[in-house]
């Protein structure tokens, strides 16, 4: 985040308080427009401490000249230059004699000046929201708050999206004490506790590199009101009642605690629920582990999870398929070691068990236009434990950079599933896995040399196991995998600055893989003779791949360059039945272009080609049982995947007047590796085969966002194009294909009034495929919509209904629609002591369908969904 001078009055002021130290060197030059080259005469030139404090300060004269005398003894001092509607600019220590200082006008014509508008203010890159003047009388949550700005997407689970980019950090009172577990904070911190939230674009969250490296990720600061500071701040929830599935009790209660002062910050939860709510996200199997993995782990070795016995929930509200009983501790310690050092401790425990019911018909068109069809009720139980464990140091100053973080975790996952309908079979599988891991980073910025040091080293034993057996032939089949990972990632960062305008970023790096692969299938028999034998794999390899990432950036005035290329070499050591070796290199090139038309639009234009590296989890010859149906192969042939892509955004922002307009389309094309399904037996054999084909993607996405700040409120809408062309090898067929997807999106809230919030979110989809040049049969449409209104009849009462709306066709003959509604009661005793009444599907629906299309396939998806809950329950905060 870029931090800009204060205006004319508080150099006015500094002048009162400061007292110019004797001046045994001076440091003098003039200062000129960057694109004029005239004179800024009255241009302030400051000497400052390494504290920040002003020690000296001077104006320009007529012909933009100015000399600041230095004190003796002035370590760790620097002289900046500000002009009202200039960008600054810094001199560090050791000064010259003489310097030509050029000032860019800011992009913000009105940088330095802080602006009031209601409910926000902006002061530079940071936009201020008012909490106070956002709260509705249901506001429960930051995410509840969260909701109303501009330009910011909240999710179910909490996380944050700022201009459709997922946010980098989230403070509170400016500590980053969660990491990328965040939502932790999202979801139990009561909003009445805020005086504001702080939206910081571009923030650069090192302070060694502001100035240096640019940033375009945003972060989220949350300011405490003081009565909630330097104490205890407490919570307690629990609710229960009945279903109308017996014996089935649903309940939920949980625990928060949190503490933010000066010398420690501490948040801890305590929670378990069987009312279907997601208290889960580490050992959940349906939640992407990039969302909530820790920032620093993010360039971890992921094994692949071969087998595919899973709960496969409904693209809804994951609260209605969950039966679940779960249970889940964290704690998250922070503590300052003076001014810029901090210490973090932090842990988790989870324990989930989850049933859930679904039915699928898989509909396969043939070559021959012949079809086949797969009838699949499945009823799956599963049981997973997952714990973790982290310590971590921080010191963070405007020359040194460093942080150490080390994390242990370990997942066990259990799971049954009992299948009927063309084939009977009864399956238990699970997974076991452990790691280690540890990341350092050391950064160092000298004034015009910026150089960075990282390792990241890690550990994993990953294991997979499945039985399969068949009740009335009484045959069973097994598949066992299981491997071990050494992974260590080492890499250099450099940046030169080159004359005032320009730098060179180099970023080297080296990763270096040992790993074991090893799988066993027994009570397989495929009469196909090409994948008979092929029922294990032993694999041990081993790869280095040094990458040289050479990055160009220029600026001058609303202009922005950045042009760069990866250079990397592969080499890779494996035995595969008999020992190999190759060698891989590539250069990819990339051009990004940003033009800022003014404070409120940019444009950027980009693109690269791209030769992508060899997936080694991929090398394997043999098949694998990935469930009593699909069997799966690896390759044998090390190919590599050339592409390219360009991609061009519009940005229109205007946060005083809350609207914020995104436009990103972009085309890629690449030779992919050519899926291919055989039909072998009572199994279908799916892989990637080693030729390659031609995969090209078009997106288009455009999203508008107004918000109204005098009544709270904010206006979503969204559209989304995507073509995508290829082709698949169906029994030895070659198949052309095309799909194209289009999306419609309107979300709206508001606080219509002082007793009524609406909350609405549509989406309306198509989708089609074109097969050998001619359209398939039927298109699939989805409709959903969702209404949820909040009424304040008293000011201790509220009353919240909710109805959501859905459509699925494909083809004219098959149309499914299902409604649901919940009710909610609130009763505030007291503003720390509530309790409610929940009624969760009111109209009891058992059921929900949906329909995916892809090449060749229609499968029809239907989902068992939870009955009728009445809860009631309490909730109490001190």
């Amino acid at each position: 985040m870029k931090r800009k001078p204060g205006s004319a009055f508080w150099v006015v002021v500094l002048a009162l308080v400061f007292v110019p130290e004797a001046a045994a060197q001076s440091v003098s030059g003039s200062v000129r427009d960057s694109l004029t080259g005239s004179p800024l005469a009255g241009a302030f030139v400051m000497l400052k401490d390494s504290a920040g404090k002003v020690l000296d300060y001077v104006a320009a004269d007529s012909g933009g000249n100015f000399s600041i005398g230095v004190g003796t003894g002035s370590e760790g001092c620097s002289v900046e230059i500000s002009m009202m509607r200039y960008s600054p600019r810094k001199i560090t220590m050791p000064f010259g004699e003489r310097y030509d200082i050029l000032l860019a006008e800011a992009v913000l014509e009105l940088d330095a000046v802080v602006i009031k508008a209601g409910t926000v203010r902006m002061k530079g890159d940071t936009l201020e929201y008012s909490v106070p003047a956002l709260l509705s009388q249901d506001d429960r949550s930051i995410s509840d708050v969260l909701k109303k700005l501009p330009g910011v997407d909240v999710s179910k689970e909490g996380r944050v999206k700022y201009q459709g980019r997922e946010i980098s950090r989230f403070y509170i009172e400016g500590k980053d004490l969660l990491g990328s577990r965040y939502n932790v904070a999202t979801h139990n911190i009561d909003p009445r506790d805020l005086v504001s939230i702080d939206i910081y674009e571009n923030h650069q969250p090192v302070k060694a590199l502001e100035g240096v490296v640019e940033s375009s990720a945003a972060s989220v600061n949350i300011r405490l009101k003081d009565s909630a500071k330097g104490k205890w701040v407490r919570a307690l929830q629990a609710e229960a009642g009945g279903s109308t599935v017996k014996p089935h009790v649903p309940y939920s209660a949980s625990a928060f605690a949190m503490f933010i002062g000066r010398g420690y910050q501490g948040i801890n939860t305590l929670k378990t629920d069987a009312a279907g709510n997601n208290i889960i996200y580490e050992s959940d199997p349906n939640v992407f582990i990039f969302g909530v993995d820790e920032i620093e782990f993010v360039n971890r070795y992921r094994p692949y999870g071969y087998l595919s016995v899973s709960h496969v929930l409904a693209p809804i509200d994951k609260d209605r398929t969950r039966f679940n009983t779960s249970y889940s501790v964290t704690t998250d310690h922070t503590v300052p070691m003076g001014d810029n050092a901090i210490l973090g401790v932090g842990g988790k425990y989870e324990r989930n068990a989850l049933n859930s019911g679904s039915s699928v018909l898989q509909t396969y068109i043939g070559n021959d236009g012949s079809v086949k069809e797969y009838i699949d009720n499945n009823s799956m139980n599963s049981l997973s434990h997952f714990a973790s464990g982290n310590v971590s140091l921080e010191i963070n100053t405007p020359k040194v950079y460093l942080k150490d973080k080390f994390r242990f975790d370990y997942r066990d996952n259990g799971i049954g599933s009992s299948v009927a309908g063309t084939l009977n079979r009864v399956q238990d599988a699970g997974s076991r896995d452990m790691n280690m891991f540890n990341y350092f980073r050391f950064t160092k910025n000298t004034g015009d040399w910026v150089y960075s040091f990282d390792n990241f080293t890690q550990y994993t034993e990953n294991g997979e196991r499945m039985l399969v057996v068949s009740p009335e032939e009484g045959d069973t089949a097994s598949q066992d995998i299981g491997s071990r990972i050494l992974y260590n990632l080492l890499s250099f960062n450099n940046t030169l600055k080159i004359g005032k305008k320009a730098q060179l970023t180099f970023r080297s790096s080296v990763p270096f893989l040992y790993r074991t692969f090893r799988t066993r299938t027994e009570g397989v028999v495929l009469s196909d003779p090409e994948f008979a034998d092929r029922l294990e794999n032993d694999v041990l390899l081993g790869y280095v791949k040094p990458t040289e990432r050479i990055r160009f950036e220029f600026s001058s005035g609303h202009f922005r360059l950045d042009a760069g290329a990866d250079i990397w070499y592969q080499y890779i050591d494996y035995t595969m039945d008999i020992r190999n070796r190759c060698h891989k290199y590539a250069v990819n090139p990339s051009l990004r272009l940003k033009y800022d038309f003014g404070a409120r639009l940019s444009a950027v234009l980009g693109g690269g080609y791209t030769m992508g590296s060899v997936d080694e989890q991929k090398i394997y010859g043999g098949l694998i049982l990935q469930n009593f149906r699909y069997l799966s192969s690896g390759r044998t042939e090390l190919t590599q995947n050339p592409g390219w892509n360009v991609k061009g955004e519009l940005d229109f922002r205007d946060p005083m007047a809350g609207w914020y307009l995104d436009v990103d389309v972009s085309c890629s094309s690449s030779k992919s590796y050519q899926y291919t399904r055989y039909f072998v037996d009572e199994y279908i054999i799916s892989y990637e085969s080693d030729e390659l084909t031609g995969y090209s993607v078009l997106n288009t996405d455009a999203t508008l966002s107004k918000a109204f700040f005098g009544f709270g409120g904010k206006l979503d809408i969204s559209g989304k194009f995507a073509m995508t062309s290829s082709d698949i090898l169906q029994d030895e067929t070659v198949i052309p294909y095309e799909s194209f997807h289009y999306t419609a999106g309107l979300k709206f809230v508001s606080d219509i009034s002082g007793w009524m919030k609406a909350d609405y979110s549509g989406n309306y989809s198509i989708s089609r495929y074109r097969t050998s040049g001619a359209w398939d049969d039927g298109q699939s449409h989805g409709f959903s919509q969702k209404l949820a209104l909040s009424f304040f009849p008293h000011r201790s009462v509220t009353i919240d209904i909710a109805a959501e709306h859905y459509l699925d066709k494909y083809s004219d003959d098959n149309t499914v629609q299902m409604c649901l509604l919940d009710a909610s009661v609130y009763y505030f005793i007291t503003q720390k002591l509530q309790v409610f009444l929940h009624a969760r599907n009111l109209l009891d629906t058992r059921h929900y369908a949906y329909t995916v299309l892809s090449p060749m396939n229609v499968v029809r998806y239907r989902y068992d969904l939870r009955p009728l809950n009445v809860l009631i329950g309490l909730e109490m905060k001190f």
